[in-house]
């Protein structure tokens, strides 16, 4: 009930997790079902109040995350390779002109330092933008 008032208030956004790896990739700390075979993809609505972190095989590497700028009506988007680096991946608003993150090695290019954290850090253009989140890009 609470998702779908959520959904009807447009407090929600979608991801579309796409796995382009040639192994099965299991999508962790997300409401998304785990494993996707490759070439499968799979989408699951978020809630725009919340932070949510994505990884892939549940190693504590690379993470792609989504939470909202408490000062602006912005969602903030990342790939962090603070930890180490295990699989590429590529976080890509549907919407606006949005930049597209793309991190496919350890030296994450384009990203910079923030604090102790190694990662690319970009505003979405609204709460309520959806992603495709693709693990191995090509």
């Amino acid at each position: 009930v609470l998702l779908l008032s959520l959904i009807a208030a447009g407090l929600c956004f979608n991801i579309t997790f796409v796995n382009n790896c040639k192994d099965s990739v299991n999508v962790c700390d997300t409401k998304v079902p785990g494993l996707l075979a490759p070439g499968q993809s799979i989408s699951a609505v978020f809630d725009t109040k919340g932070t949510e972190m994505f990884r892939a095989n549940c190693t504590s590497k690379t993470i792609a995350s989504t939470f909202p700028d408490p000062y602006s009506p912005l969602q903030k988007y990342q790939i962090d390779v603070t930890y180490g680096f295990d699989v590429a991946m590529q976080f890509k608003p549907m919407s606006g002109n949005s930049l597209t993150l793309t991190c496919k090695s350890a030296d994450c290019a384009g990203s910079y330092w923030f604090g102790e954290k190694k990662t690319v850090l970009y505003d979405a253009t609204s709460r309520t933008t959806d992603f495709t989140l693709t693990y191995c890009p090509q």
